[in-house]
C-alpha cells in the first residue's frame, strides 16, 4: 500500500497488489499446489533415501521382520532383499503410495498417511512382526537347514517353541517421511509467486 496521491490522506492499491489479493482471495488452489509439492518431495525421499538433508539410516540385516512376513505369506524362503541394507522403508511400495494431502474445511493443509505403522517409522519406535506360527517355523527350518550356519545363528531364535503365537518386537530408527525442508520452502515460494502472477499450478496428488 502507499499514500493516496490525491492528498486525501487515504491509501491506494497498485495493480500488483490488486492481482495478489484476487489470486489469494481463495487460498485453496495455493494450498493444493503446495500439498502436491510436499507429497512429491516425500515420495522422492524413498528413492533418494533421505528427506531434505537428513539421510535415512540403512535397515538392519538380516531383515527379521521382513523374513517373518515372507514366511507368513507362505513363501518357502525369504526374498533376497531381506539381506540388503538399502533401500530402507521400501518393500511393497504401500507406504510411499499412501502419502497424500488434504485441505481441511478451515483452509488448513495436512500432509501424511493413514497407515497405522507409519508413525513409528517416521518418529522411530517399536514395531511388531506378524504372529509366528508353527507352520511358519517349519518352513523356516526347512530353509535354514539348507542355507548355512550364519543364517541359523542369526535367525535360529525364531524356532523357539515359546515364540509360537507371539510377534517379534524390534525398535526402528526415526526416518523423516514428511515435513518442511529447505526444498519445501523453495517450492512454496515458487508456487506463491506463480499464482500471484496468474499462472496455473498443478494441484494433483490429494484426497480432497
Amino acid at each position: 500500500m502507499a499514500t493516496d496521491p490525491s492528498g486525501a490522506g487515504g491509501v491506494y492499491k497498485n495493480a500488483a497488489m490488486i492481482r495478489f489479493e484476487r489470486a489469494f482471495s481463495d487460498p485453496v488452489p495455493a494450498l493444493r499446489a503446495i500439498g502436491a509439492a510436499m507429497v512429491a518431495e516425500s515420495q522422492d525421499a524413498f528413492q533418494q533415501q533421505k528427506f531434505g538433508e537428513e539421510e535415512w539410516e540403512p535397515r538392519g540385516t538380516p531383515n527379521v521382520m521382513g523374513i517373518i512376513a515372507d514366511f507368513a505369506l507362505g513363501r518357502k524362503e525369504p526374498l533376497a532383499r531381506r539381506f540388503e541394507r538399502r533401500p530402507a522403508l521400501m518393500d511393497t511400495g504401500r507406504l510411499r503410495q499412501s502419502i497424500a494431502f488434504r485441505v481441511t474445511d478451515n483452509k488448513a493443509l495436512e500432509v501424511g498417511t493413514t497407515l497405522d505403522y507409519a508413525s513409528a517409522l517416521h518418529y522411530g519406535g517399536e514395531v511388531e512382526s506378524e504372529i509366528v506360527t508353527q507352520e511358519m517355523q517349519e518352513s523356516l527350518w526347512d530353509w535354514l537347514s539348507k542355507s548355512g550356519a550364519a543364517h541359523k545363528k542369526q535367525l535360529g531364535f525364531l524356532l523357539n517353541k515359546k515364540q509360537v503365537g507371539q510377534p517379534v518386537t524390534t525398535t526402528v530408527p526415526a526416518r523423516t517421511l514428511v515435513g518442511v525442508s529447505d526444498q519445501t520452502v523453495d517450492d512454496i515460494r515458487e508456487i506463491i509467486g506463480a499464482i500471484a502472477q496468474g499462472k496455473a499450478y498443478y494441484e494433483g496428488n490429494g484426497d480432497g
